[in-house]
């Protein structure tokens, strides 16, 4: 379709506007078809266009998310851009947030902590940089202070918004550091992280 046919097509339909319910339709749909690592990548696409045709940067942090869930944390960052020019301090804390977790998912966890930091400098109230600086702790096997920091996301009202970060961390260690933090969480909390014992197995 030519561009003036694009054109023509917005602002006959002015297809953004559709519904929330029917994008989650749409998503179980492409989902099935074409698998998640392509879902993501179309809402990337998406997100960034609605952020555009908007003017409104917020979904561009929906599309780094969209982005790392398409394993492209590269892009993830990129998309991130139009977010610095912006004064809204809860969206740059958000921007600093998905910029970290796509640079721990480079395997840059330096400059991931950096950002995490600079998260909460900006917006204390938000439990997500939390639970990243918490599974970079992990990481460093430094459980203690890990511990620290999903408490503090939880304070902040993250439920179980640890596990997803978690499991991350578990699947990139090697066998025997990964049972090591598998036996900690389990003596923290044994109903809690009942689903760490998989992990336990060679």
């Amino acid at each position: 379709m030519s561009a003036t046919g694009v054109e023509a097509l917005r602002s006959a339909a002015d297809y953004r506007h559709i519904e929330d319910r029917e994008i989650e339709w749409l998503i179980g749909l492409i989902r099935r078809e074409k698998g998640p690592v392509y879902l993501w990548a179309l809402l990337a696409k998406f997100w960034i266009d609605r952020a555009d045709y908007r003017a409104d940067p917020w979904y561009l942090a929906r599309a780094a998310s969209a982005w790392r869930d398409a394993k492209r944390p590269d892009l993830a960052i990129t998309s991130l851009e139009g977010t610095k020019s912006s004064k809204d301090k809860k969206l740059l804390s958000a921007a600093s947030t998905v910029r970290g977790a796509a640079f721990r998912d480079q395997g840059m966890p330096d400059s991931a902590e950096q950002e995490g930091l600079q998260a909460i400098a900006l917006n204390d109230t938000s439990p997500h940089a939390y639970n990243l600086l918490g599974a970079l702790a992990y990481a460093r096997h430094e459980f203690e202070e890990g511990d620290e920091y999903f408490a503090e996301a939880e304070r902040r009202g993250s439920v179980g918004g640890d596990r997803r970060d978690i499991e991350g961390v578990l699947e990139a260690m090697a066998f025997l550091d990964r049972q090591a933090l598998a036996a900690h969480l389990l003596g923290k909390d044994r109903q809690k992280y009942n689903w760490v014992h998989k992990y336990m197995k060679p």
